[in-house]
């Protein structure tokens, strides 16, 4: 039987050696781009010496770390939410001068949190950050003294630029990692028809923003109207290709170019579906864990067809058996009153 171990390190030590490691006898594994997901963890051995808003990292049999979260609770198991959960705290909204969202967000990140004034937040932050992607865009004019919950931040540039913080706390004591990046692997093709996928479900709801209307910031002269369709954004009221229900934002900006209002609060191709389904592991078709979320994916059910992306995946392990089986959803639709709370 493959066995998994967890490690843990102090929040205000993440690029020193882990301060507790254990075999992992159990866990529940959820990782989501769109909502705050949480994992639970039984370990062999329960640490004495953690707490809550420490790091946990569960290493796979082959010496792979394939999760990192922050601890919410410790009790007969250790829950635990995402790594991006370090940023859930109130942040004082500002906009930098980068020409880019990653731009934005990594001065954000070495300024606001790693070269914070407050020691104890500097501390939690020993990252390097590095952009691997280059996405125009701008972030919503605020005034002054807006605040927002940071991690909140992060998911909103998933949901409307595609834009993954990807962070990696290794076992050794080397100092951390943030990426900002969007995924680059290729589409696969999946279809309900091949051996080791299961249970394919689809579920279609109108849940994206798909009509952008632009007035002057007095709101008396109005600047544009765009729709976005299956195939692209249009001006066009009239496209035969227009959803039927619509999800209208108005923006009031006289400065602003249009095409710049437009790229940071519509997308070329919208996912107004969740599709789930369970893929065995061990099987000769696909490889797993060559599979990065956010990436694309053809999802085949039946004849009919679906351009999507891999935004969510839940493994679990229970004691004493190995993990066969995964369960897969793509596009942005939630579907769960908790996931939508979370997605808001």
């Amino acid at each position: 039987m493959y066995q998994y171990r967890a490690f843990v390190k102090d929040c205000l030590e993440l690029d020193a050696l882990p301060i507790a490691n254990s075999i992992c006898l159990a866990f529940t594994l959820n990782k989501d781009l769109l909502s705050t997901a949480t994992s639970d963890f039984t370990l062999l051995d329960m640490p004495t010496n953690i707490k809550n808003g420490d790091v946990l990292g569960l290493v796979d049999p082959y010496g792979t770390v394939i999760y990192t979260g922050v601890i919410q609770s410790i009790g007969a198991t250790i829950s635990c939410r995402e790594a991006t959960a370090m940023f859930s705290d109130q942040w004082k909204w500002r906009d930098p001068s980068a020409n880019t969202i990653e731009g934005k967000l990594k001065d954000i990140i070495d300024n606001d949190f790693a070269g914070s004034s407050d020691p104890m937040v500097a501390d939690r932050f020993p990252f390097t950050v590095t952009v691997a992607s280059s996405t125009a865009g701008t972030f919503d004019p605020q005034e002054p003294t807006y605040t927002m919950d940071f991690e909140t931040l992060l998911m909103q540039m998933y949901n409307v630029h595609g834009i993954i913080t990807e962070v990696s706390i290794p076992f050794e004591a080397v100092t951390p990692s943030i990426t900002l990046k969007k995924a680059t692997h290729s589409a696969i093709k999946v279809g309900n028809n091949v051996t080791p996928v299961r249970n394919m479900t689809p579920f279609t709801e109108v849940f994206e923003t798909n009509k952008l209307v632009i007035y002057n910031a007095e709101g008396d002269t109005l600047r544009g109207a765009y729709y976005t369709t299956p195939q692209g954004i249009t001006t066009n009221a009239n496209s035969p290709l227009r959803l039927p229900v619509t999800k209208t934002k108005f923006i009031f900006d006289t400065d602003t170019p249009l095409d710049d209002i437009k790229t940071a609060n519509l997308q070329e191709e919208i996912y107004n579906h969740r599709i789930t389904f369970d893929l065995l592991l061990n099987n000769g078709i696909y490889d797993f864990y060559d599979w990065e979320l956010g990436m694309p994916l053809e999802i085949w059910y039946n004849g009919a067809y679906y351009s999507t992306i891999f935004t969510k995946y839940t493994m679990t392990k229970e004691m004493n058996v190995d993990v066969a089986m995964v369960n897969i959803t793509c596009g942005k639709v939630r579907n769960t009153l908790t996931e939508r709370l979370n997605a808001q």
